[in-house]
């Protein structure tokens, strides 16, 4: 992963990362999701001062599938991951508990997935689908189960 300048582009630091298959930014930090042959990893950054510093990287379900799309977005300190075979997987950001998990639809595996207020729009290789939350991804803290 390149960490480059605003202003100029010029690379500031560099991080090496295998199967790295999607990044999302959130306040000063960056996260970045990986497949693997036994689970998927999430890794934390902290991007201030010009350069990346791995805070923690902590694994989930899913994301084993190879080349496959696996997205990350950061709401409320809490990473919703479209972790293929392993549906949507929540986890803090912080901890890397899991807060709550999605099961794939049908056959469909997760491909992508975005959160909007109390609602996850998961894209599954054979369409669109919608789960609700209990509440809105970003009032909810990071510490206490989400219900789906």
């Amino acid at each position: 992963m390149l960490f480059r300048s605003e202003e100029t582009f010029a690379v500031e630091d560099y991080y090496a990362l295998d199967d790295a298959r999607w990044v999302d930014v959130f306040c000063s930090r960056v996260a970045v999701v990986q497949g693997g042959t036994e689970n998927g990893r999430l890794s934390i950054f902290d991007s201030s001062g010009g350069s990346l510093a791995l805070l923690d990287t902590f694994t989930f379900n899913g994301a084993t599938d190879a080349e496959a799309k696996t997205t990350v977005e950061v709401v409320g300190h809490k990473a919703f991951i479209a972790a293929g075979s392993g549906g949507v997987q929540i986890l803090s950001v912080n901890s890397g508990d899991v807060l709550g998990s999605v099961a794939n639809s049908g056959g469909a595996v997760a491909n992508a997935v975005t959160v909007d207020d109390d609602l996850l729009f998961i894209s599954g290789g054979e369409g669109v689908y919608v789960a609700q939350l209990d509440e809105p991804a970003s009032a909810s803290n990071d510490v206490d189960p989400l219900g789906i």
